[in-house]
């Protein structure tokens, strides 16, 4: 980040006392969110992140209907989603919400024809939040990578 250069003071114009008590150190803004996408010892592509697991595993289930993901199964205590990806028509798929519902096209969680199986795992690390992505029997890597990408840009917001 540029640094700014202090303004000159006019002649005849007189500067305030710094009072340093709301004084915001610039540093102190970038320790937000930081998410990174990252490879594993074993390769797999994995996020990391310096939120907390239980706020990222709230925001994954916000994110999912985005990538066109829904939700088979989950387990909190062992921090993991099971997930269907429609590879087809992404128009095609209904979004989740109350209109879709009561119209009968929000799409249910049974595995359909086409789905990709993946398991995302949420889990800690240290001090950072670790997301992994599995590709089961009917998905695959290149996949699960580009998903991560989708996931990672989604949970930076």
């Amino acid at each position: 980040s540029k640094s700014v250069k202090a303004l000159a003071i006019p002649p005849g114009l007189s500067t305030p006392d710094f009072d340093p008590t709301y004084a915001v150190n610039p540093q102190e803004e970038l320790v937000g969110r930081q998410v990174k996408l990252i490879k594993l010892a074993n390769g797999d592509p994995a996020i990391t992140t310096t939120e907390a697991a239980g706020q990222v595993w709230n925001r994954l289930a916000e994110i999912f209907p985005d990538a066109n993901l829904r939700i088979k199964d989950k387990d909190i205590e062992q921090g993991f989603y099971t997930v269907l990806y429609a590879s087809g028509d992404n128009s095609l798929i209904p979004r989740k919400g109350w209109l879709n519902r009561a119209l009968g096209l929000e799409k249910e969680s049974a595995t359909q024809e086409g789905d990709e199986l993946y398991t995302v795992k949420v889990g800690r690390q240290g001090d950072t939040t670790v997301v992994v992505m599995i590709p089961d029997k009917t998905g695959n890597v290149a996949t699960a990578q580009k998903l991560l990408n989708e996931l990672k840009l989604e949970l930076e917001l």
